[in-house]
């Protein structure tokens, strides 16, 4: 029969346009070309959006889709529908830079097999397209060349350093082709523990052993592609989850997508605000979980992040409010929807969780999105749908649809309100609350009835929806757990609760916190519930008898050691030497003093780089060296080459956070000196502590509050913690375990608003009336502005062209020139 004859179906992947042309995005397309040239037939027949070929003799069907290939899933789903045949009759071929499997990182991502079809994914062949490598001693070539600008990859870089693709290769400008189809650094590192392979085949437990903390993201990172490969999301357990977030990016590079959970250090307690950064790292790692169906991705949290409560998965889903032209409903009524979602109304959109509404233009910056969005209705329909710029409101392009899920982690409504206080009050008594803190609840419980949102409305979630889910609720079935020193893990979150419990102890007593009052944490019993899915435990230390060790050392120090640099950059004749610095001239200078010939290739350095005997340079900032002999990979930074610690790298294209920036700060305070904490109020400082926790030791300030109350705050969490800076006269320590400090800031607050308004109604009264208009310059100030014996600098030009323009205008000038007296260099 002839459905027997068609025997296999090949697609080529690629991108149509002209631009692209012979370049390596098309190698796809090249090698679908030459099947046909070989087989002598021809592939311009149109069909299922692409251009086909067919061998009746060989029972070969040729593809190569017409669209790109973010959507090429489509094509390839009607040729099998079509010809009746199955994924495993199916190859796909494409370049190694455009991975199968992620379509948030560009046009790299085919789908054409949904959740159910893969235990039967298609046969891939990936054509690696080699970049040759550019000494960095050569004029016009490398970092050092170019003074010192980083070079990353172009998600479009076929437009600009286009090469040809010839016989399975590709040679961009200034560089040639490296030999054959290579191994990766991620393969190499699955394959070469074959229980690794077993373990992401067939799930289970398992536990790696002896593996150091800098090589965590690499080992994670290869974790993370082979489980992607299988279409299945990861969920990374770790100390510090945005910190390690930043670090698996950069290995990553961007496939696939990679999410922090983040932790919320502010407790419930405190009345954290809802829009925080914090917040909406959150909700875009949840929105990411809930799309892991079609784009499986990298979700980094820890225990502590998850032991607070947040939304369901069925309220992150089913109240998304969906806006696309053509559709309603009214903007009143999406307005609405966004009150209940937990968006606040303002005049202006600036950040996550608002919205405003004029007339028939609803701005909009969705929580789990990098732009706010502009809706325009035309009666009761939308007529066009723009992304915005919320720093100058001007429109940017237009989209066809935005899903916008909640603002809050919980979701907010009459009936919701209404059941909360409901149980709130069948569960807990306010009758021993001090006379002034139950105003403010009854206060807070008839907005809360009324289905209102404010400032610390989070703290009555156990009671908005008593299931109290977790991160893990959200949790796909088929989701692999990497789990880095869960043992200490387990006791930092412990150690979080029992503080939280101790201190709601100290409310209650107090007066200020009804006895018996659920707050919105997970228990601890529930940490450790991942069902059956797949959990790989990885630590530092020795672990269970039977623990994997995958041979991975710490870094070797090479600074002061006559012989180390030499011996360290002879390993690249038969391994891969990788010197990872933003220092590229010292990098040569070291390696010119110690008679190192000088044969550095610079690489964009990521898990797909191609093993082989190479002596690399990376221009990255990367914490510490590591090695791997076993599969010939070798790591050195400026920690090993120069001596000096650096901050871990923030990946490719991070945003920069003040909490990640504490290692780089000193203490402006000494002991016995006030300080104020964010969330705690003013205390003393009594010093440094090294405190043992699960035989690891780390740094805390010690605070002293009153009544000889001790707090003790790690310094990553350094920035919370400021001198107290007040005015004459020792102010009172603040209680552990009251609102004193709550309230302190809220009468803080009030005070500051009533000082913005006085200062806009000042304002705008000057803005109103009429200045004094000076006179254009007459020839005497132009005759005296010539006699100075100096020359100014263009900032300096400017300032007074722009302080002159001010004077002569009729407005009042509101403008205050600095001078600065140099000192002589």
């Amino acid at each position: 029969m002839e459905e027997k004859a068609h025997r296999h179906l090949i697609v080529g992947l690629g991108n149509p346009e002209s631009e692209y042309g012979d370049t390596r995005h098309n190698m796809g397309f090249a090698c679908v070309r030459e099947l046909a040239r070989r087989l002598g037939v021809s592939i311009d027949r149109k069909r299922w959006q692409s251009l086909v070929g067919h061998s009746e003799e060989k029972g070969v069907w040729l593809v190569m889709p017409q669209t790109y290939m973010n959507l090429s899933g489509e094509a390839v789903a009607k040729a099998l529908k079509d010809t009746k045949l199955t994924p495993e009759q199916t190859w796909i071929v494409y370049a190694q830079r455009n991975q199968v499997g992620d379509e948030r990182a560009g046009h790299r991502r085919i789908r054409p097999f949904s959740r159910r079809d893969r235990q039967a994914c298609p046969q891939r062949i990936a054509i690696r397209a080699h970049l040759r490598a550019r000494p960095l001693h050569q004029g016009g070539g490398g970092a050092a060349a170019q003074g010192g600008e980083r070079r990353r990859r172009c998600p479009r870089a076929g437009a600009r350093r286009r090469g040809r693709a010839r016989h399975g290769s590709v040679q961009p400008a200034g560089r040639i082709g490296l030999r054959g189809v290579g191994v990766t650094l991620w393969q190499t590192i699955i394959a070469a523990e074959p229980k690794l392979e077993r373990w992401l085949r067939d799930g289970g437990r398992l536990q790696v052993g002896r593996l150091p903390r800098s090589a965590w993201p690499i080992v994670a990172g290869s974790l993370a592609r082979a489980a992607l490969e299988r279409g299945r999301p990861v969920l990374v357990l770790a100390a510090a989850p945005e910190r390690f977030a930043d670090e698996l990016r950069l290995w990553l590079n961007g496939r696939p997508s990679t999410y922090a959970f983040a932790e919320i250090t502010v407790s419930f307690l405190d009345r954290p605000p809802a829009f925080d950064e914090s917040v909406s790292k959150r909700l875009e790692a949840l929105d990411a979980l809930a799309r892991s169906a079609d784009e499986p991705a990298v979700v980094v949290a820890s225990r502590r992040a998850y032991t607070r409560q947040t939304i369901s998965r069925h309220d992150l889903v089913e109240g998304a409010v969906l806006l696309a032209p053509g559709r309603g409903p009214d903007p009143m009524t999406v307005a609405g929807r966004l009150v209940d979602l937990g968006y606040s109304r303002e005049a202006q959109v600036e950040t996550h969780g608002q919205f405003s509404l004029r007339g028939g233009i609803l701005d909009v910056f969705p929580s789990a999105a990098d732009s706010p969005v502009r809706a325009e209705w035309s009666g009761d329909v939308i007529e066009t749908l723009r992304l915005f710029d919320p720093e100058n409101q001007r429109s940017v392009m237009a989209i066809p649809e935005v899903s916008i899920r909640t603002g809050r982690e919980l979701l907010l409504g009459p009936a919701r309100g209404s059941a909360a206080v409901s149980r709130l009050r069948e569960s807990v008594s306010l009758g021993r609350l001090r006379g002034d803190v139950l105003s403010d609840w009854e206060d807070e419980l008839t907005r809360l009835e009324a289905g209102a949102a404010f400032p610390g409305v989070e703290f009555y979630a156990a009671y908005l929806d008593p299931a109290r889910p977790s991160l893990l609720d959200h949790l796909p079935e088929d989701a692999v757990i990497l789990d880095f020193e869960p043992d200490r893990q387990r006791a930092e979150a412990r150690t979080m609760l029992d503080e939280t419990a101790m201190l709601a102890a100290a409310e209650a007593g107090g007066g200020e916190l009804p006895r018996g009052f659920a707050l919105p944490e997970v228990v601890l019993d529930r940490l450790d519930d991942f069902g059956s899915r797949p959990h790989l435990s990885l630590t530092a230390g020795e672990g269970a008898p039977d623990a994997v060790d995958l041979g991975w050392i710490e870094g070797e120090p090479l600074v002061g050691q006559k012989r180390a640099v030499p011996a360290f950059a002879a390993r690249s004749e038969t391994a891969t030497v990788v010197l990872a610095s933003e220092q590229g001239e010292r990098l040569r200078a070291l390696l010119e003093e110690n008679h190192v010939p000088n044969q550095l290739t610079e690489v964009d350095l990521d898990l797909d780089l191609e093993l082989r005997s190479a002596l690399l340079h990376a221009d990255l900032d990367i914490a510490a060296g590591t090695s791997q002999p076993g599969i010939g990979f070798h790591l050195a930074t400026d920690a090993e080459l120069f001596g000096r610690l650096r901050r871990p790298s923030r990946g490719r294209g991070a945003r920069t956070k003040a909490s990640d920036m504490t290692k780089e700060f000193t203490l402006d305070f000494a002991p016995d000196e006030l300080v104020v904490h964010v969330d705690h109020g003013i205390a003393r400082f009594k010093g440094m502590r090294l405190i043992e926790s699960d035989g690891a030791h780390r740094e805390y300030l010690e605070l002293e509050y009153a009544e000889g109350d001790r707090l003790f705050i790690p310094v990553e969490n350094l920035d919370r913690v400021q001198k107290f800076l007040g005015g004459e006269g020792a102010p009172a320590l603040h209680r552990l375990g009251t609102s004193d400090w709550t309230r302190a800031r809220g009468r803080a607050r009030k005070v500051v608003q009533d000082v913005a308004e006085d200062l806009l109604r000042i304002y705008s009264l000057r803005e109103a009336r009429a200045g004094i208009a000076f006179a254009p310059d007459t020839a005497w100030q132009q005759e005296l502005e010539s006699s100075f014996p100096y020359e100014e600098t263009p900032d300096q030009l400017a300032a007074l062209a722009e302080i002159k323009a001010d004077m002569e205008s009729d407005r009042p000038m509101d403008r205050l020139l600095c001078g600065d007296v140099g000192f002589g260099k």
